[in-house]
């Protein structure tokens, strides 16, 4: 667990000793962090509960034929493992693109928040141990989903909507966020409804569609269950719950507002599909589309609610001790955790001793 313990601590006394609301956005400490972060969970070997999964999906699609392999599985996954296999490489080099797919958004995303170091620390217990290092499709969807949300940010309309895109085709189940975004936009709405529109119906057509019935039966006819499944979607409703009480403290433009709105409501909804529905697995899985809503609210807690310079500083010191806390949870209370404990790494365990 050493690994996991000091990447928390280094963006715990980083974001300590960040000033809320800087203007100061290193491109040296984004292009460190970056590293990092793609290193780690780029070259994992043998970590996370998909690790045999994802392997033999890697060697599968090496004895397919081109078009056969990109139609087998989502396409901007299958066509990186046919290339990387007919290339001579190994599940590694699969993995470290997708990191750094993911590692790219998610940066990107945290450097437009108020304390970016703290936005990371947030991410760091679930989204980047477990998700990034576990559920490789899913976590270069998140990654391009958080860009969507920079460009969204920043109206960039059509960027929004190709990130949108390419996340779909890393992951299926990510075309439930794109209705969020259609939803909250009213800059320039025809032409964000029509936009999005046409990639909502382009992407199921092409990707979703032809898999529905599998993934029915798979998620929903089976009752799958994840365990822990509520414990990960009260993680959604903190937020969702902080962000919806006090909104008018949080300084935000209409369009954001409205956006955050629509994620916090969907946290809630997430609540109401685990109650009613017999598959916890489906709405786990699509409530890890919302985990963005805790970085964006949590990092904010020491600037919204603060009303001098100490206040912030217990109220990020609060922040920390519960992402503390969520980390040391799952790494020694959860079911699977096992799967992620020992961390190993290429570099460190596997060619060093070659």
């Amino acid at each position: 667990m050493t690994p996991y313990w000091v990447l928390f601590l280094v963006f715990a006394s980083t974001a300590l000793l960040t000033k809320e609301q800087s203007h100061q956005r290193s491109a040296v400490g984004f292009l460190v962090t970056g590293l990092i972060l793609t290193l780690m969970i780029g070259l994992r070997y043998q970590v996370g509960g998909d690790w045999t999964a994802y392997d033999e999906i890697f060697h599968r699609l090496a004895g397919l034929k081109f078009f056969t392999a990109i139609r087998s599985i989502e396409p901007a996954y299958a066509l990186i493992n046919w290339e990387a296999a007919n290339a001579g490489l190994e599940l590694w080099s699969v993995n470290l693109l997708c990191a750094l797919i993911f590692t790219y958004g998610f940066l990107t995303f945290c450097r437009d928040q108020p304390n970016p170091a703290l936005a990371v620390l947030v991410g760091i217990p679930y989204l980047v141990i477990v998700v990034a290092m576990g559920y490789t499709r899913q976590s270069a969807a998140l990654g391009l989903i958080c860009l969507a949300l920079k460009y969204y940010s920043r109206e960039s309309i059509a960027r929004m909507a190709i990130s949108l895109a390419a996340a779909v085709m890393f992951h299926k189940s990510a075309i439930i966020v794109i209705p969020f975004f259609a939803l909250a936009s009213s800059r320039r709405r025809i032409l964000t409804f029509i936009l999005l529109g046409v990639i909502g119906v382009l992407t199921y057509y092409l990707f979703v569609s032809a898999s529905l019935d599998r993934l029915f039966t798979t998620y929903v006819s089976a009752r799958y269950s994840s365990s822990g499944a509520g414990i990960r979607i009260a993680m959604n409703l903190l937020p969702a719950g902080v962000y919806l009480l006090f909104w008018r403290r949080f300084v935000l433009d209409r369009e954001q507002r409205r956006l955050w709105t629509i994620f916090s409501i969907a946290a809630l909804f997430a609540l109401v599909g685990l109650l009613l529905t017999p598959s916890s697995t489906a709405v786990d899985r699509i409530s890890l589309y919302l985990i963005p809503l805790q970085v964006f609210v949590l990092a904010r807690v020491p600037l919204v609610f603060s009303g001098n310079v100490n206040a912030s500083v217990a109220l990020k010191v609060s922040v920390i001790i519960y992402s503390a806390a969520i980390q040391f949870t799952w790494l020694n209370y959860a079911d699977n955790s096992r799967a992620w404990v020992p961390y190993k790494n290429y570099l460190t365990d596997v060619w060093r001793n070659e």
